[in-house]
Protein backbone atom coordinates (compact mmCIF):
# COMPACT_ATOMS: atom_id res chain seq x y z
CA UNK A 1 0.00 0.00 0.00
CA UNK A 2 2.64 2.26 0.51
CA UNK A 3 3.94 2.03 -2.84
CA UNK A 4 0.79 2.71 -4.17
CA UNK A 5 0.47 5.71 -2.34
CA UNK A 6 4.18 7.06 -3.25
CA UNK A 7 3.49 5.96 -6.89
CA UNK A 8 -0.11 8.44 -6.56
CA UNK A 9 2.24 11.28 -5.02
CA UNK A 10 4.54 11.11 -7.87
CA UNK A 11 1.80 11.17 -10.50
CA UNK A 12 -0.15 13.82 -8.99
CA UNK A 13 3.40 16.09 -8.59
CA UNK A 14 3.89 15.31 -12.14
CA UNK A 15 0.40 16.27 -13.45
CA UNK A 16 0.66 19.12 -10.85
CA UNK A 17 4.10 20.43 -12.43
CA UNK A 18 2.92 19.84 -16.04
CA UNK A 19 -0.57 21.98 -15.39
CA UNK A 20 1.61 25.01 -14.20
CA UNK A 21 3.76 25.34 -17.10
CA UNK A 22 3.03 28.05 -19.46
CA UNK A 23 1.99 27.14 -22.99
CA UNK A 24 0.86 28.84 -25.86
CA UNK A 25 -3.03 28.05 -26.41
CA UNK A 26 -2.21 26.07 -29.61
CA UNK A 27 -0.61 23.59 -27.80
CA UNK A 28 -4.07 22.81 -25.98
CA UNK A 29 -5.57 22.49 -29.12
CA UNK A 30 -3.10 20.25 -30.62
CA UNK A 31 -3.62 17.69 -27.77
CA UNK A 32 -7.27 17.97 -27.84
CA UNK A 33 -7.38 16.89 -31.68
CA UNK A 34 -4.04 14.01 -31.06
CA UNK A 35 -5.83 12.40 -27.80
CA UNK A 36 -9.26 11.66 -30.73
CA UNK A 37 -6.63 9.28 -32.57
CA UNK A 38 -6.81 7.00 -29.59
CA UNK A 39 -11.30 7.17 -29.26
CA UNK A 40 -13.33 4.80 -30.72
CA UNK A 41 -14.00 6.94 -33.33
CA UNK A 42 -10.64 6.24 -34.89
CA UNK A 43 -10.09 2.78 -34.18
CA UNK A 44 -13.62 1.39 -35.07
CA UNK A 45 -13.18 3.27 -38.25
CA UNK A 46 -9.90 2.00 -39.36
CA UNK A 47 -11.24 -1.66 -38.37
CA UNK A 48 -14.44 -1.49 -40.34
CA UNK A 49 -12.29 0.37 -43.27
CA UNK A 50 -10.24 -2.56 -42.94
CA UNK A 51 -13.15 -4.99 -43.17
CA UNK A 52 -14.64 -3.57 -45.56
CA UNK A 53 -12.20 -3.95 -48.60
CA UNK A 54 -11.64 -7.88 -48.90
CA UNK A 55 -7.99 -7.24 -49.74
CA UNK A 56 -6.99 -5.82 -45.97
CA UNK A 57 -9.97 -8.11 -44.49
CA UNK A 58 -7.63 -10.38 -42.64
CA UNK A 59 -5.62 -7.37 -41.45
CA UNK A 60 -9.30 -5.92 -40.11
CA UNK A 61 -9.61 -9.46 -38.11
CA UNK A 62 -6.53 -9.11 -36.69
CA UNK A 63 -6.73 -5.09 -35.89
CA UNK A 64 -10.41 -5.91 -34.71
CA UNK A 65 -9.28 -9.12 -32.45
CA UNK A 66 -6.08 -6.43 -30.92
CA UNK A 67 -9.21 -4.09 -30.38
CA UNK A 68 -11.29 -6.56 -28.23
CA UNK A 69 -8.69 -7.78 -26.38
CA UNK A 70 -6.58 -4.57 -25.19
CA UNK A 71 -10.41 -3.23 -24.80
CA UNK A 72 -11.69 -6.16 -22.62
CA UNK A 73 -8.19 -5.54 -20.58
CA UNK A 74 -8.61 -1.85 -19.90
CA UNK A 75 -12.32 -2.20 -18.68
CA UNK A 76 -11.74 -5.09 -16.21
CA UNK A 77 -8.72 -2.92 -14.82
CA UNK A 78 -10.61 0.07 -14.80
CA UNK A 79 -14.16 -1.44 -13.51
CA UNK A 80 -11.36 -3.56 -10.81
CA UNK A 81 -8.95 -0.77 -9.68
CA UNK A 82 -11.77 2.53 -10.04
CA UNK A 83 -8.72 4.69 -9.63
CA UNK A 84 -10.35 8.23 -9.74
CA UNK A 85 -9.63 10.66 -12.10
CA UNK A 86 -7.00 12.96 -11.41
CA UNK A 87 -9.63 16.59 -11.45
CA UNK A 88 -11.41 14.47 -7.75
CA UNK A 89 -8.42 15.16 -5.86
CA UNK A 90 -8.05 18.82 -4.50
CA UNK A 91 -4.55 19.48 -5.38
CA UNK A 92 -4.71 18.76 -8.73
CA UNK A 93 -5.81 21.14 -11.81
CA UNK A 94 -9.08 20.63 -13.25
CA UNK A 95 -8.93 18.37 -17.16
CA UNK A 96 -9.02 20.20 -20.15
CA UNK A 97 -11.77 18.15 -21.35
CA UNK A 98 -14.39 16.23 -20.24
CA UNK A 99 -13.24 13.03 -18.92
CA UNK A 100 -15.18 9.75 -20.78
CA UNK A 101 -15.70 7.93 -17.16
CA UNK A 102 -15.02 8.27 -13.86
CA UNK A 103 -12.18 6.01 -13.57
CA UNK A 104 -8.90 6.38 -14.86
CA UNK A 105 -6.55 3.22 -14.53
CA UNK A 106 -5.79 2.37 -17.08
CA UNK A 107 -6.00 4.95 -20.20
CA UNK A 108 -7.68 3.56 -23.17
CA UNK A 109 -6.73 5.76 -24.94
CA UNK A 110 -3.37 4.84 -24.69
CA UNK A 111 -4.07 1.17 -24.72
CA UNK A 112 -6.39 1.74 -28.13
CA UNK A 113 -3.13 3.44 -29.83
CA UNK A 114 -0.36 1.70 -28.84
CA UNK A 115 -2.72 -1.59 -30.13
CA UNK A 116 -3.54 0.57 -33.57
CA UNK A 117 0.52 1.15 -33.95
CA UNK A 118 1.67 -2.12 -32.79
CA UNK A 119 -0.26 -3.88 -35.14
CA UNK A 120 0.26 -2.18 -38.46
CA UNK A 121 3.76 -1.78 -37.81
CA UNK A 122 3.48 -5.70 -37.10
CA UNK A 123 1.78 -6.20 -40.39
CA UNK A 124 2.04 -3.54 -42.92
CA UNK A 125 5.06 -1.38 -42.39
CA UNK A 126 7.83 -1.85 -39.77
CA UNK A 127 9.38 1.33 -41.95
CA UNK A 128 6.15 3.36 -40.70
CA UNK A 129 6.71 1.86 -36.59
CA UNK A 130 8.13 4.47 -35.53
CA UNK A 131 6.29 6.75 -36.59
CA UNK A 132 2.82 5.09 -35.26
CA UNK A 133 4.77 4.38 -32.37
CA UNK A 134 5.17 8.20 -31.60
CA UNK A 135 1.70 9.27 -32.46
CA UNK A 136 0.25 6.56 -29.99
CA UNK A 137 3.02 7.97 -27.62
CA UNK A 138 1.74 11.45 -28.09
CA UNK A 139 -1.81 10.22 -27.48
CA UNK A 140 -0.88 9.00 -24.08
CA UNK A 141 1.05 12.12 -23.70
CA UNK A 142 -1.98 13.94 -24.49
CA UNK A 143 -4.21 12.09 -22.02
CA UNK A 144 -1.93 13.51 -18.45
CA UNK A 145 -1.53 17.08 -20.68
CA UNK A 146 -5.51 17.41 -20.91
CA UNK A 147 -5.42 16.38 -16.75
CA UNK A 148 -7.65 13.09 -17.13
CA UNK A 149 -4.65 10.29 -17.06
CA UNK A 150 -2.10 10.12 -13.99
CA UNK A 151 1.41 9.29 -16.16
CA UNK A 152 0.80 5.39 -14.76
CA UNK A 153 -2.30 4.96 -16.40
CA UNK A 154 -1.09 5.72 -19.45
CA UNK A 155 1.87 3.88 -19.00
CA UNK A 156 0.27 0.45 -18.29
CA UNK A 157 -2.50 1.25 -21.30
CA UNK A 158 0.63 1.72 -23.50
CA UNK A 159 1.96 -1.87 -21.94
CA UNK A 160 -1.76 -3.63 -22.17
CA UNK A 161 -2.10 -2.28 -26.42
CA UNK A 162 1.06 -4.11 -27.01
CA UNK A 163 0.87 -7.16 -25.13
CA UNK A 164 -2.84 -7.27 -26.90
CA UNK A 165 -1.33 -6.25 -30.38
CA UNK A 166 1.33 -9.08 -29.84
CA UNK A 167 -1.49 -11.24 -28.78
CA UNK A 168 -3.88 -10.66 -31.62
CA UNK A 169 -0.63 -11.19 -34.60
CA UNK A 170 0.35 -14.16 -33.01
CA UNK A 171 -2.98 -15.75 -33.22
CA UNK A 172 -4.03 -14.42 -37.04
CA UNK A 173 -1.36 -12.98 -38.56
CA UNK A 174 -3.03 -10.79 -41.44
Amino acid sequence: MRLLNEVGAIDRALLVALAGRRVPRLLDRFFRSVTHLGGVTATVGLALLFLADPSSRPLGFTFSLAHLLSHALAQVLKRTVTRDRPETHHDTPASLITPPDAFSFPSGHACASMTTALVLTLTISSSLGIALVLVALAVGFSRIYLRVHYATDVLVGQLLGAASALAAVGLLPA
